[in-house]
């Protein structure tokens, strides 16, 4: 079902209340369970179930993504930061409030890949003259916000192949698979894949207009 956000361009979501079937990177089958409120203040709330595919043991990611419409640039989150970090170097990282502006979020590694997580983030706001768009959550969640897909990003081998794009794409998820890669080099250590089975978390949508 596609329900309109506002400022949201393409968010995909079940029924309200929902059982929806999905796949995970790897083409397995994954159950997810959503209910969406609207509560007082215009903002939704997410109450998010997942439950992995029981025979594999490692996962890219768990969460959600969203595209924003054109007019947004700058970024602040609480969480770590101010540069790159997934679990397994986080060490040099802050928790602080960070901001920055969406296109510098990026880190241009010499192939184009996923890049550019920040992570143990409770508050993400998104803005730009085309409003407002805040996250909140009492997990600490990883977020990503680009103007490539990873898919994009992986379908060339060099960034200026990269067409200039004006959306803002938007990942949050709950868990996420540290940077290690068999595709460029070691492989991630095996205390920073995901190998739990199911995953349970809530978060708070609020998109507020320019």
């Amino acid at each position: 079902m596609r329900r309109s956000f506002g400022l949201v361009d393409r968010i995909l979501l079940p029924q309200p209340v929902g059982d929806l079937r999905e796949r995970d990177g790897f083409g397995d089958p994954v159950q997810h369970d959503r209910s969406i409120s609207r509560l007082n203040d215009g903002a939704y709330l997410f109450e998010e179930e997942v439950t992995l595919p029981g025979d594999t043991a490692d996962h890219l990611r768990v969460g959600m993504v969203f595209e924003l419409r054109a007019g947004f640039d700058s970024v602040a989150w609480v969480g770590y930061g101010p540069w790159e970090n997934y679990t397994d170097r986080r060490e040099g990282a802050l928790l602080s409030r960070w901001e920055a502006p969406i296109d510098e979020l990026a880190v241009p590694y010499l192939r184009p890949q996923e890049n550019g997580t920040r992570s143990g983030v409770t508050r993400l706001e998104i803005t730009g003259r085309a409003g407002k768009a805040v996250v909140d959550s009492l997990y600490p969640l990883h977020f990503n916000v680009a103007r490539h897909s990873v898919a994009e990003l992986e379908s060339v081998d060099h960034w200026w192949e990269l067409p200039e794009r004006a959306r803002t794409g938007a990942h949050v998820d709950i868990a996420h698979r540290s940077v290690g890669t068999g595709r460029i080099g070691p492989d991630t250590r095996p205390a920073h894949r995901l190998t739990q089975s199911s995953y349970r978390w809530r978060w708070r949508l609020q998109l507020l207009p320019g």
